[in-house]
């Protein structure tokens, strides 16, 4: 093996520019994730040979940068014409290698933890469609599936609703017990966490309760932004979070939000969720909204013609929930009358979705109203809910405002804040937590928030 130190400095050397082409190439997230860990050992025939942390990461890299990397060494590294990566089989996870406090105590009852295995069998990864707009996300759940409770611990998913998490979770938990059956893993969202908590906390069942959760190999957790502004709650869930985390165990969490907008969340838990990967999922393009349409003909055994498909994938973009709504719609439509799947009968599909979502729009009260019923109950103008006045008689009117714009339409936290004289998200969050926290301690204020409500919808005349 050529080890000779001239060589290995020289490949060190182009080694860093290829890292350097790699950083302007690659995200920040998918530089520290991919590249980074990788290290230099050794060249060998024309062989480049780096160390990787497992297998998944030297299959990510094989398909995605090994050719730009050897484009970019070749005119530096005379005679390296390939790589190789190696990696320690130790740092994968069997169950029989694992430390005592991981296996399964055999003279404990089968039900000392439940084990969750009810998931969804649509939900694998088989069935899941990559794009470009969740590719890391689903590369970062497949390594968590191949070396649980490794580098890539906790997991945190973000995105808005019907773009795949929950599909990731769940192909997350089939993938775990398919290759190491002996792990317990546990599915939950944040709402049952809490109410479970609450509940033993009533029947003095806090030990079983926490005995339930941490002894787990992996915990799921899904919605996890509906514990921010439940004291009690977010605190039992850090201390769980530090008793998987010391002992390795896997975590996985899933938000409609960064950790960062999880204000007022502890910061501590905030920063925890930061400690591994964090990866966001976004609306899919044009291609993978195709992509998903064919995976599910196919699944299905269904056959639609290629420009119906695209016709529905022009026309759905919001999320892939609806995405398949319109498709099931069709074929049930089909189903139900005999006829033929047709670009005409897309079109009646597409147009009564259509009709649906302008119904449900004209249900719902703009934020101007909102503004204006607010205004009207706590005598202060509108401008006032829209200026920067921190005088107790401004703010408040303004923070039920923002409470009542979220709670009531549709629109995102960047056009609740543009209606708010272009204040952040994060001062939305925060408002939206203080109101909601009111209205769960104080019945009077719970009382008069609902009398808002209510008066929003009489102004509209519904």
């Amino acid at each position: 093996m050529n080890h000779l130190p001239g060589k290995l400095k020289m490949i060190t050397d182009v080694w860093k520019k290829a890292q350097d082409y790699l950083k302007a190439s690659l995200s920040p997230q998918e530089y520290e994730l991919w590249i980074a860990p990788l290290k230099p050992k050794g060249v060998e025939n024309g062989l480049l040979m780096l160390e990787v942390p497992n297998r998944f990461h030297a299959e990510w890299l094989e398909k995605n940068v090994k050719r730009r990397v050897l484009t970019i060494m070749a005119p530096e590294a005379e005679g390296v014409t390939e790589i190789d990566f190696s990696w320690n089989e130790t740092s994968l996870p069997k169950e029989s290698g694992l430390p005592p406090a991981l296996r399964p105590d055999p003279a404990a009852p089968a039900a000392a933890v439940q084990q969750t295995t009810c998931f969804s069998a649509k939900y694998t990864f088989d069935r899941f469609v990559v794009g470009p707009t969740n590719r890391f996300a689903h590369a970062s759940a497949v390594a968590v599936a191949q070396s649980p409770g490794k580098q890539f611990n906790p997991l945190f998913i973000y995105g808005h609703t019907g773009l795949g998490k929950t599909h990731l979770l769940h192909a997350i938990g089939h993938a775990l017990l398919k290759q190491h059956p002996k792990l317990s893993v546990l599915y939950i969202n944040s709402e049952t966490f809490v109410n479970e908590y609450v509940n033993a906390l009533k029947n003095k069942g806090v030990d079983a309760y926490r005995e339930r959760c941490r002894k787990v190999d992996c915990l799921l957790i899904a919605d996890i932004q509906f514990l921010v502004g439940k004291e009690h709650s977010e605190q039992e869930f850090f201390h769980t979070f530090n008793s998987l985390f010391d002992q390795s165990r896997q975590i996985v969490l899933s938000s409609d939000r960064a950790p960062k907008d999880l204000q007022p969340l502890e910061s501590r838990l905030i920063s925890r969720f930061e400690w591994g990967v964090v990866a966001d999922v976004k609306a899919p393009d044009f291609e993978t909204r195709l992509a998903i349409l064919r995976k599910k003909c196919e699944l299905e055994s269904i056959v639609i013609a290629d420009d119906i498909l695209q016709r529905l994938a022009q026309n759905i973009r919001s999320n892939i929930r609806a995405l398949e709504g319109c498709l099931n719609s069709l074929i049930a439509y089909c189903c139900l009358t005999g006829s033929p799947a047709t670009i005409e009968t897309a079109d009646q599909i597409l147009k009564q979705m259509r009709e649906e979502v302008s119904r449900d729009q004209s249900l719902t009260p703009s934020i101007a109203k909102i503004q204006e019923v607010v205004a009207r109950h706590y005598h202060v103008d509108v401008s006032d809910l829209k200026d920067k006045g921190r005088s107790a008689s401004k703010v408040l009117p303004r923070q039920v405002a923002m409470y009542l714009a979220r709670t009531l339409t549709t629109r995102s936290l960047e056009e609740i804040g543009r209606s708010f004289g272009g204040k952040d998200h994060s001062t939305i969050i925060y408002a939206h937590s203080k109101i909601e926290g009111m209205i769960r301690t104080d019945p009077y204020k719970a009382q008069f928030i609902n009398k808002l409500e209510e008066d929003i919808r009489k102004s509209m005349d519904v």
